[in-house]
Parts: structure tokens; C-alpha cells; sequence
């Protein structure tokens, strides 16, 4: 058992010794040391490593980019700046002004938007009165000089357009008639009697009456002289569905127009007949303008509808035609009154 007692002490040496020198950490250091008995007391107790240098991180090959000098923000600031007390300088800044003195209404803020106020509207005043003074120095500028736009000439213009009001529907009757489809169990239907018996009177209009439901071929107060056809076919061919319907006729081209299906005015109807036959072609433009003189001397579209690229790209001479359209514009016609219509009361 004496042999034991050698071994036994240089055992724990020899395990100390070994752990020791095979215990390296994941970076490359041994662990600390441990005493028996004793915590760890750190490896830099027991082992003066120089601590390891980090290597410099390599410099980006990107160049870096230059901020622009102050110089150059100032002066593209100031380019973006608007004009003072300019509309440009007003649409950005009113807001601010306003909100100021609703947000804050001290006597600062509010007078800064009082001035702001009267600022705006002598702006517009002088403009106003410029543009006045221009239109009245240049002739072409002057809506007047196309039609009358107040007093004795106005009055005029009335009696002239009523007047050819007449005359159109007289020039209709030429080139038109009228078909009327009535139906004698229709409560409507008659009230449409009397305006047929004044189109006829007045203006001298052909027109048949296409009835059904109805006793013989008279109907109560219808001109005797407008004739009753029955309705055989004709509301079939003309696809009508409706009961009272009046439509205008063109024998030229077989042309069939619904004016109305229903109870119309006489002087809705006669205005009607008027605008479709406009519509349709049926009177030409030299009635547009008779009858609606206010529409003459107006520039039309049609006048820029083909332009030559050098001058829809040119301002200059765009101005420049522009100018010439409303010197010599579409439907310019003269007009005269009659002396009768000068008898008129304002």
C-alpha cells in the first residue's frame, strides 16, 4: 500500500499540468488559471497577452459626394422664389397670413392680413381698369361692335330675331310639313288642336292628322281645311308609340324628325321646329345667324382646326392669326331692321 502514497500525491499535479495547456478558448487564448480552492481570478492575472489590433477598415472606393456650395442653394432658392406681392407670391403666402390671424388674432397678424386684403383688391382694380381702357381703345375688342348689348339697339335686336323667328318658319313650310298622330280615346291628344290650327293660319304649314279611335274622318275644332288620314300603317312605318306625337316631314331624303310626343306650347313648338330643322340642316347657316344673331361674329374653332406648324409654334404669329380670326370671324353678316320695327317701346 506504500507505493500507493507517491502515486496518489503527483496525480492531481499531473491533471492540473494537462488542463492547463490543452485548454485553449474559441480565440485562441488559454482559460485562466485555477487555483484549488479559489475562483477564477481572471486569465490577465496570470497571463499578459498584448491585446489584438484591429486592422483598419479599408477606405470605400466610391467617391463620396460633394455637397453643393452654399452659393449656388442661394442663388437657386432665390430663382424659385416668386415675385413680391406678385399672384404668384399671393397664392403662396394669403394662406399663412390668414391662418395666422385666425390661429393667433393679434393686432400684428391681423393687420398684416388687413393690408394683405387691400393689397389683392387694388391689384385687381388696376386690372380691371386697364383692361376696360384697352377694350376701348381697340375696336376688335369691343363686344358692342358685334351685336348691340344694351338700350335702343338691344330692343332692336329682340324685335329683329323675333322677327326672323316668323320668317324661318315661313321658309320651313317650303321644305317641310308636319304629321300629327292622334288617337280619339286620348284625354291629350286634343289639346294639340288648336296650336295646329294657328301653325297653319299663321304660317301656312301642311299638315295631316293620322288618327285612330275615331268616328268618320273629322275631329271636333280641326281646321276643316287640314286633312284626317287613318291610321292604317303609318304609325307602324314611322315607329311611333306614343300618343300625341308630332314630327316634321322632309319629302327630300324622306326625312322624319319627332318634335315632340306629348302637349307642346305654340311657341315652345315653333321654336322647336325651328332649332331641329337648324340641327338637321334643313335651313341652312345664312338662317343660324338671322335667327340667333347673337351667335354672329363669334371666332370659331374651325378657324384654328388647321393651322401650319410654323405658326401653332410660333406664339408670335399664333397671336398674330389670332388676331386676323377675330377681326374677319365665322357667320360676320350684316342685318338690316325694318322701319316698322323702329316703332317700338323700351
Amino acid at each position: 500500500m506504500r507505493w500507493l502514497i507517491p502515486f496518489i500525491v503527483m496525480l492531481p499535479l499531473g491533471l492540473q499540468l494537462a488542463h492547463s495547456q490543452e485548454t485553449v478558448k474559441r480565440d485562441g487564448r488559454p482559460d485562466p488559471i485555477e487555483v484549488h480552492g479559489e475562483s477564477n481570478l481572471g486569465w490577465h492575472f496570470y497571463n499578459e497577452y498584448p491585446d489584438e489590433v484591429e486592422e483598419p477598415e479599408k477606405e470605400s472606393e466610391e467617391p463620396t459626394a460633394s455637397l453643393p456650395s452654399t452659393s449656388s442653394s442661394s442663388t437657386q432658392s432665390e430663382e424659385e422664389l416668386p415675385e413680391l406681392f406678385s399672384t404668384a407670391w399671393f397664392s403662396a403666402n394669403y394662406e399663412r397670413i390668414e391662418k395666422a390671424a385666425i390661429d393667433n388674432p393679434t393686432k400684428e397678424n391681423i393687420r398684416a392680413l388687413l393690408v394683405t386684403e387691400r393689397m389683392m383688391l387694388d391689384k385687381s382694380e388696376t386690372f380691371a381698369r386697364t383692361k376696360v381702357r384697352i377694350a376701348a381703345n381697340d375696336p376688335i375688342l369691343q363686344d358692342n361692335m358685334r351685336i348691340p348689348m344694351n338700350g335702343y339697339g338691344k330692343s332692336l335686336m329682340f324685335k329683329y330675331k323675333k322677327k326672323n323667328y316668323q320668317l324661318a318658319l315661313k321658309e320651313l313650310t317650303k321644305k317641310a310639313g308636319i304629321f300629327y298622330f292622334y288617337d280619339g280615346k286620348c284625354i291629350f291628344c286634343h289639346q294639340m288642336i288648336k296650336a295646329l290650327n294657328l301653325l297653319k293660319k299663321r304660317h301656312g304649314w301642311e299638315i295631316r292628322v293620322i288618327a285612330r279611335n275615331i268616328n268618320g274622318n273629322r275631329i271636333v275644332d280641326l281646321d276643316p281645311s287640314i286633312p284626317v288620314v287613318r291610321d292604317v300603317y303609318h304609325s307602324k312605318n314611322y315607329q311611333i308609340k306614343h300618343w300625341p306625337t308630332l314630327s316634321m316631314v322632309v319629302p327630300e331624303g324622306n326625312q322624319h324628325y319627332i318634335i315632340t310626343q306629348g302637349v307642346m306650347a305654340l311657341s315652345t313648338l315653333e321654336r322647336t321646329l325651328v332649332t331641329v330643322s337648324l340641327e338637321q340642316k334643313v335651313l341652312d347657316d345664312e338662317w343660324f345667324y338671322k335667327i340667333f344673331p347673337q351667335e354672329r361674329g363669334l371666332v370659331s374653332q374651325a378657324q384654328f382646326a388647321h393651322l401650319p406648324k410654323d405658326i401653332s409654334d410660333n406664339p408670335i404669329k399664333l397671336i398674330n392669326h389670332a388676331m386676323d380670326a377675330i377681326a374677319n370671324p365665322a357667320g360676320t353678316m350684316g342685318y338690316t331692321i325694318d322701319s316698322e320695327d323702329e316703332n317700338h317701346e323700351e
